[in-house]
């Protein structure tokens, strides 16, 4: 057998491992994640006073969406779990015991720059994305080693096995009606052009006490479709968020 047949040889050996070797980790990732997985996290607790809980059962709600995914119906979602609790919706905030207001920022993969734990890490109306900072040359090295190994079979197989995860987020305000009102300061720090910034500030007086929180929630799942995902992350978020009362 000549030199250049035995290291032909050599070769086609070798890709059949790493075709293997792809296959097996491929087929290992998709049982890994066969099961739907949906999680939520919360920026700030929120505790409501119970007594008020007790004898208060109106809601106005108001819910927005500003993501890229309008078809979301987290308003009627939001609603029916709360009527489920007992909970009146009025139309006129003047009547409500509570005021409910819930902005949809985010609903889509989750990326590099854009992970569940940079998006809440801003809080109750921060940003949204963060720089993936200590990240890049891991994700580089890895990225490498991954194209060596996983050009081969990757082609075989990448196009059956795909495990994304998606993300959704919501800001959240709830404003709970105490007796007596409460009073307090209202600041403004705002930007005017590069180089001027103007604060301001004014004494406020209201019958409701504010609380603000910023919930996330993932849903990871093998070949997972982006409106079932935002379906499920949709439902999870309406029931953590009914759940503070």
């Amino acid at each position: 057998m000549s030199n250049s047949v035995k290291i032909i040889s050599r070769i086609i050996m070798v890709l059949v491992l790493l075709v293997s070797v792809v296959n097996c980790a491929g087929v290992a990732k998709s049982i890994q994640h066969k099961d739907l997985e949906v999680s939520v996290k919360m920026s700030d607790t929120v505790f409501l006073d119970v007594e008020t809980l007790e004898n208060s059962k109106t809601v106005y709600l108001r819910v927005t969406n500003t993501s890229d995914m309008q078809e979301i119906d987290f308003d009627n979602m939001l609603r029916t779990k709360l009527e489920a609790k007992g909970f009146i919706i009025v139309n006129k905030p003047s009547q409500a015991g509570y005021r409910v207001q819930v902005n949809v920022l985010y609903m889509g993969k989750e990326k590099d720059d854009m992970t569940a734990e940079m998006m809440m890490a801003g809080g109750f109306g921060g940003a949204l994305t963060g720089l993936a900072t200590g990240r890049g040359n891991s994700r580089y090295t890895g990225g490498l080693i991954g194209t060596a190994a996983g050009s081969i079979g990757g082609a075989i197989i990448g196009s059956m096995i795909k495990v994304i995860k998606y993300v959704g987020v919501i800001d959240v305000q709830i404003q709970e009606k105490v007796a007596g009102g409460v009073t307090g300061t209202m600041k403004t720090d705002a930007g005017q052009g590069s180089a001027t910034r103007l604060n301001t500030s004014r004494n406020i007086k209201s019958n409701y006490q504010t609380f603000r929180t910023r919930m996330t929630a993932t849903a990871d799942q093998t070949n997972l479709k982006k409106e079932v995902a935002a379906q499920h992350i949709s439902n999870r978020l309406a029931m953590q968020l009914t759940g503070i009362f």
